[in-house]
This record gives C-alpha cells, structure tokens and sequence, in this order.
C-alpha cells in the first residue's frame, strides 16, 4: 500500500513591511552604503549638471529614493514668505499632494527632520491621509531652502526614523548638495526679476 501524502497547506503571503519597519530593516546596510566615497560622489554629480531647479531637485529624489523604500518622494521649495512649490515629485497621490505646504513649512520652522507614523492623525497636520511621512530639511546659508519628503502609502505602527549614525550620515550628504540647489533657485528668482514688460519696457 502506498504511504499516504500529507497536503501542503497553501502558504500566504508575507505580511509586507511597514514604512518604519522597512527602515529598521535596511538601517545597518544604508549606513555602510552612505558611508561610501561613492555615495557623496553620485550624489553630488546627479545636483550638479544644470541650472534648472526642478532638474536639479529630480536628480536628488531619484538618487534618495535609491536608498530609502518609499512609496512616493517630493521636493518642495519653500521661500522667505512661507510660499511653497513644488520642484519634483514621484509617485505622490492627490491626498498627498495636499498635505505637502503644512509637511514644508513644518519642516522649514523646526529645521530637523519630521516624521508621522499617520498623518491624519498628527495633531500638527490638517491632513486626510492614512499613510505615512518622513521629510528632511535642505538647509543653505543658513536657511531651510527646500523639504525632501518622503510618504509610504500605508500608515505605521511606530514613527518612521533612522538611527541616530544613519541619520547624521544622510544629513552630511543631504547639507553638501543643498547649495546647489540654493544656486538654482537664486539664479530663478533674479530670472524673474529681470524680465521686462513687452510693452512698457519697464522691470517686472
């Protein structure tokens, strides 16, 4: 008589990780790769090669993203008057988008990284989205130039954050770009200055 097989019982799926579980996973390993030569090299070529603000903000969510397992990135400006707008983004959801102006000037007041385990239920939001936030500030001549923000669809168990040796290595590669985005965005603002009226002749 043959021997009897046992079923298989069909296995699930992996429960995916959230936003600060992804992070805690990854923390030892994206510390090495920060660390590297190649990291500043990479990153400081990809925010180098135009004059354009919006090229320029691209290259870095393009580079970052690379590094840290986001569902959607943004780079927002953020002026002198508390006027924001937005120079990239990827991936970012209208519910997001809305909650973009209160993440920047969050992040432009406190000058330090922001992060929401939820966002609609942080008291410092007004936002009705369920997912999940971290945003780091892009400081030059000392101010805030411009929020890198990065969402996870879902929301987290615990805040999203990095290590503290993680986190002070991405603030170090973060400050060596940040000026040439400043550049960027100095060279527009006087762009706009310069323009003339067709028809009077006079500045703008």
């Amino acid at each position: 008589m043959a021997p009897t097989r046992r079923r298989s019982r069909p296995r699930g799926r992996t429960p995916r990780l959230d936003f600060a579980a992804r992070l805690a996973a990854r923390d030892a390993a994206l510390r090495v790769r920060l660390s590297t030569p190649h990291a500043l090299s990479s990153l400081l070529k990809a925010t180098s090669e135009s004059l354009d603000p919006a090229e320029v903000a691209a290259q870095l969510l393009t580079t970052v993203a690379g590094w840290i397992p986001a569902s959607a990135w943004a780079v927002v400006a953020a002026d002198r008057t508390g006027r924001v707008s937005v120079l990239a983004d990827r991936g970012v959801a209208p519910e997001m988008a809305v909650a973009l102006p209160e993440i920047a000037a969050l992040v432009v007041r406190d000058r330090r990284p922001v992060a929401s385990a939820r966002l609609q239920d942080d008291a410092r939001l007004a936002s009705a989205f369920g997912g999940a936030m971290l945003a780091w500030p892009l400081e030059s001549r000392g101010a805030c130039v411009a929020t890198l923000i990065a969402f996870d669809r879902a929301p987290s168990v615990r805040v999203p954050a990095l290590s503290g040796p993680t986190r002070r290595r991405l603030a170090l590669l973060l400050a060596a770009v940040a000026p040439s985005l400043d550049k960027t965005l100095v060279l527009r603002r006087v762009e706009a200055l310069s323009v003339t009226d067709d028809l009077t002749r006079l500045y703008n």
